[in-house]
């Protein structure tokens, strides 16, 4: 069967099973367990995602949270996007926390500062304004 848009209070849900969206203008398209509870945010699919800044968006994936404004998450799995306008792209257990910072894959690399990439690797950490680390992997 095909279900139709309902709408909650604020927000719409296309389809998918227990998801909310809670923000004004936010929507949630599918999947399980996702929650679109900032102004203007979505959620495409995926399982226990949350976009939770105004204005942000998590594709996909599974465990997934874009918390500030303008953060995405692409997808992967239980990657964050916390710094305003920041992004991760997938892979797994990424942490975007600088403004305007990017994590695009890998496994548990995170960005600190402004304007700070990671391209990939692992356990890579980019703590330094404008820093770029390409990839790579950090012993521990």
């Amino acid at each position: 069967s095909i279900q139709v848009a309902s709408l909650t209070a604020t927000g719409k849900i296309i389809g998918g099973n227990n998801n909310t969206a809670n923000g004004a203008e936010a929507a949630v398209l599918g999947g399980c367990f996702n929650q679109a509870n900032g102004t203007g945010s979505n959620v495409a699919g995926g399982y226990g995602n949350t976009a939770c800044g105004n204005n942000s968006n998590v594709a996909g994936g599974d465990n997934n949270t874009a918390s500030n404004t303008d953060t995405n998450v692409a997808g992967g799995y239980g990657n964050q996007a916390i710094g305003n306008t920041s992004n991760v792209a997938g892979g797994g257990y990424n942490t975007a926390i600088g403004p305007y910072s990017n994590v695009a894959g890998g496994m548990h690399n995170t960005t600190c500062a402004d304007y700070s990439n990671v391209a990939g690797g692992s356990y890579n950490i980019a703590d330094g304004p404008n820093s770029n680390v390409a990839g790579g992997s950090v012993v521990i």
